[in-house]
């Protein structure tokens, strides 16, 4: 993952190892600008911050969703896309 403050494009503000195994499928900035989410094809979200410190960085945290269990199997489906509301 590279950061990019869109003002400077000469070099990335950060670069990050995903908190996801698999593919990525979307990435959505919170309304307050503090970080963002990732959803991935195996049905997990991760919550991110942009804020490097360390008290910051243990806020971060991933979940799993969209899965269901049919005939004892567990079923996976993919988070394609996210949305918050503005409250």
């Amino acid at each position: 993952m590279w950061i990019w403050d869109i003002r400077n494009h000469s070099e990335p503000e950060q670069q990050r190892e995903s908190s996801l195994k698999y593919q990525t499928r979307c990435i959505r900035a919170f309304i307050d600008g503090s970080g963002y989410s990732l959803s991935s094809v195996e049905g997990r979200v991760a919550i991110e911050y942009f804020d490097p410190s360390p008290a910051i960085q243990d806020k971060k945290y991933a979940f799993k969703c969209h899965r269901t269990v049919v005939n004892g199997i567990d079923q996976v489906y993919p988070v394609n896309c996210m949305a918050y509301h503005p409250m």
